[in-house]
């Protein structure tokens, strides 16, 4: 089973149905218009009924997935008391990043894979720690440059 969280348009879930990634795919956000999106998405592309749109990962249990990708909001906020949660991750940018770091380490089976975006902004060394501590070895790195971030995308497993 695959989880996609943060799944916005629900379209990163889909690839992973469409492609043979996964026979079943969870689709987490916390917001009704993504998950609405998400939904609409996989009715388009037949996935229906292979893929489910849920509100919170913790609904998942501890070990139970093999797969978790995710391109979460990660750009520091603006204005602290007005977060856009689509996409800033925080006051610092990496609060939401950690959040997911730790619920991938929980509902991941030992050796699971975790495929994670994010940004220069974010602070690498503040994510590849947060990955360490949460339980995760880094097997590879891609970045690329855009404007005046870079975004990064990590692939990791879970040890065990």
């Amino acid at each position: 089973m695959c989880v996609d969280l943060g799944s916005g348009t629900g379209i990163v879930g889909s690839h992973l149905l469409s492609n043979g990634y996964c026979e079943l795919a969870v689709l987490v956000d916390v917001m009704e218009d993504a998950l609405t999106s998400s939904k609409m998405t996989l009715e388009v592309n037949n996935l229906s009924s292979r893929g489910i749109t849920i509100t919170s990962v913790e609904a998942l249990g501890d070990g139970s997935v093999d797969m978790v990708v995710s391109n979460p909001p990660y750009l520091p906020a603006h204005a602290p008391s007005e977060i856009d949660i689509a996409t800033e991750g925080g006051v610092k940018g990496y609060e939401t990043i950690a959040y997911f770091i730790k619920e991938s380490s929980r509902v991941l089976k030992q050796g699971g894979q975790l495929f994670l975006v994010y940004s220069s902004l974010t602070g690498e060394k503040v994510v590849e720690s947060l990955l360490a501590e949460n339980g995760f070895v880094k097997i590879k790195t891609a970045s690329s440059k855009f404007f005046y971030e870079e975004i990064k995308a990590v692939y990791c497993k879970r040890k065990g």
